[in-house]
């Protein structure tokens, strides 16, 4: 059972450690200690399998714990995994190497980093504590017989045929005299195959020649120890660690070597994982340096907006014009941040299976229609830098497709921004056709830019999470790398696929290049066409003769509700609590409709809601709350609302939504 010894002068950071290690290996014995001078003491008192050792101590630090550790002939070869959140640049990966560690992680680790390290060491040790005895027993076994040659050289070789390590003897020639059954099986040949054969038969030319160099030392009476890489009969190859001591006659003159040959491929292959891990660590890390540096960016640049223009609103006598101006920038500014919380809500939501989809049919013409009318406000189309085109295939009436159409909207929104992104001057395209594959059709769609491109190396990891082609620092685009991964993701719900097609990004000056994404969605054909009229908006409300109750206890929020109203006429009555809604609802007969906050600061929007609705089970409730993950809706319907608004509000949906419950 494995017995790992932790070193960590923060408690908290043991008992978690201790806990990913129970749970990792189920009935080990995890040893602790938050100091580095008890940890040497307990390490060789208890000899554990691997030790983990924090860097940052106050009494001793993990490097000088390290060097202490590996130059005691006890504990030496118990391996050290360096684990720190603070000391993680080069150079402290390089002292710790130095100082003997085995491994370095770097704070916050994953799961399967943690355990691939870990169980690397494990394997490393248990390898080279199996190789450690068996070349004790070895020289043991050696010694011995050695001493019995003279009397029984029949003893000697039954000795040798017991050992499980390879034993042979080469002549000056390097072919082979003797072999136990231990070498034929590492060479994968009978013993008899072997004996008379040359060395140069189980290696490459580049092998023999750096036997022969072994040789040369051999033939001066001084015994060699390398690796051979050799090629078994079946043609696998095998790396091998050889020990070689040479004989000599009388005359001195060199015949040949006893050699021991002991096959490290399993331990080489672990070293080879270790590498890779840490490689992929560096990456890792690499990775989520950009990434902050792009989320910090991407999350202040609105913020600066909303929170700059905000306070020059509040401080400043502005002109009219000026008002509206810096009110449009607080509100796109807002919009770009409540995009990348949507981003990040949608993606975590994607991540953990919680995504519900819900097929409609709609028109798939006038869904393209609506699309392209809301780009057309782009101020790259203003200023005639980018013409957008829109290509239907199907005449309307036969264009009925039955999906997600919030999801499928939210699809080609993300294509058609990011072609907006990285287009400067051209033309935009959006469209589909009808496609048929093995009797089956379905619809492929595209969106087709002359923007800068992307290169053929980079076009495989736009669609991973938080990646885009350029992820350094001076990129020139924004964005946190998150729309093409949501939209991969929502396809393969729907049933579809996304490619890209590209020129590259690298084309000579003045050539036009672009980009080309292509997805697909099923198509029925034979789906029944729908209606497509619809109804214009109302612009204007009179509710003079209505009470509406707000429930809100932030006045901020508040206030907005009230400045939106105030065109209606609309009689408001307001409580921050839930009881004093009760109350207030109870004494005022002629209220027509509650917005009800659902996080209240005494008992929850559910609770009054229920409370309400027993006393009229027919008064209008519409929950107005920040709680949009999938499933607050449904909580708030079965709580009794009749409706529901997420926050941020828009005053437009907010108006509309009202009128819906007060005709």
């Amino acid at each position: 059972m494995e017995k790992i010894l932790t070193i960590d002068d923060k408690k908290n950071n043991l008992t978690a450690i201790k806990a990913r290690l129970e749970d990792m290996f189920p009935g080990c014995e995890v040893l602790t200690t938050q100091s580095g001078i008890d940890g040497i003491k307990i390490a060789k008192e208890k000899l554990p399998d691997v030790i983990l050792l924090d860097i940052v101590m106050p009494d001793m630090n993990g490097f000088d714990v390290c060097k202490q550790l590996k130059s005691d002939e006890i504990v030496k070869y118990i391996p050290v995994i360096l684990i720190t959140a603070i000391e993680t640049d080069i150079s402290s990966r390089i002292k710790g190497l130095e100082s003997g560690a085995d491994a370095f992680l770097t704070m916050p680790i994953t799961a399967p980093e943690f355990s691939s390290q870990l169980n690397a060491m494990l394997r490393i040790k248990k390898a080279e504590d199996i190789l450690r005895t068996k070349k004790k027993e070895l020289e043991k076994l050696v010694n011995k017989q050695t001493k019995e040659l003279s009397e029984s050289e029949e003893k000697f070789r039954t000795l040798i045929e017991t050992i499980i390590e390879g034993i042979a003897y080469a002549d000056e020639n390097e072919n082979f005299s003797f072999v136990n059954q231990a070498l034929a099986n590492i060479f994968g040949y009978s013993k008899e195959e072997m004996i008379g054969k040359n060395l140069k038969e189980f290696t490459s030319p580049e092998m023999f020649r750096k036997v022969l160099d072994q040789t040369k030392l051999r033939k001066q009476e001084e015994s060699s120890q390398y690796e051979l890489t050799i090629i078994r009969k079946n043609g696998e190859q095998r790396i091998i660690a050889v020990t070689a001591t040479p004989t000599v006659n009388n005359e001195g003159k060199y015949e040949g070597a006893f050699g021991i040959f002991h096959d490290i491929s399993d331990r080489k292959q672990a070293e080879s994982d270790l590498k890779q891990a840490l490689k992929r660590a560096e990456e890792s890390d690499r990775l989520k340096s950009a990434f902050l540096a792009t989320m910090s960016h991407e999350l202040r640049t609105p913020l600066n907006g909303i929170i700059g223009f905000s306070e020059i609103l509040a401080n400043s006598e502005l002109s009219v014009d000026e008002v509206k101006d810096f009110s449009s920038n607080i509100l796109t500014s807002g919009n770009d941040l409540l995009q990348i919380v949507n981003d990040i809500i949608d993606i975590s939501l994607i991540e953990a299976d919680e995504i519900k989809i819900s097929k409609d049919k709609f028109s798939l013409n006038k869904t393209l229609k609506d699309i392209n009318t809301a780009f057309i406000k782009y101020d790259k189309i203003q200023n005639n830098q980018i013409d957008i085109i829109i290509n239907n295939e199907l005449e309307e009436g036969e264009d009925t497709i039955c999906t997600d159409e919030t999801k499928f909207r939210q699809i080609l929104n993300n294509l058609i921004k990011n072609a907006f992104k990285f287009t400067h001057q051209g033309t935009i395209e959006f469209g589909y056709t009808v496609k048929t594959d093995n009797d089956i059709s379905f619809l492929q769609f595209y969106v087709k830019d002359t923007g800068i491109g992307i290169p053929e190396d980079k076009q495989s990891i736009i669609f991973e999470l938080f990646r885009q082609a350029d992820d350094s620092h001076t990129r020139k685009y924004g964005g946190i790398g998150l729309g093409l991964a949501i939209t991969e993701k929502l396809l393969k719900l729907l049933g579809g696929k996304i490619w890209v097609e590209s020129e590259g990004g690298n084309l000579p000056a003045g050539k036009a290049g672009g980009s080309t994404f292509f997805f697909t969605l099923p198509f029925d054909p034979e789906e029944k066409p729908i209606s497509t009229d619809t109804k214009a908006d109302k612009i204007f409300y009179d509710w003079k003769d209505k009470t509406i109750l707000v429930v809100e206890d932030n006045i901020i929020v508040y206030q907005f509700i009230e400045l939106a109203l105030k065109r209606t006429k609309a009689c408001l009555l307001w409580t921050k609590k839930g009881k004093d809604a009760i109350s207030t609802f109870e004494s005022n007969k002629e209220i027509d409709l509650v917005l009800m906050d659902i996080q209240l600061p005494d008992i929850s929007g559910y609770e009054v809601t229920k409370q309400l609705k027993k006393i009229n089970k027919d008064i209008p409730i519409i929950a107005q709350t920040a709680f949009a993950l999938e499933g607050d809706k449904e909580k708030s319907l079965e709580a009794g609302c009749d409706d529901y608004i997420t926050k941020p509000i828009k005053a437009k949906k907010l108006l509309s939504l009202i009128d819906k419950y007060l005709k």
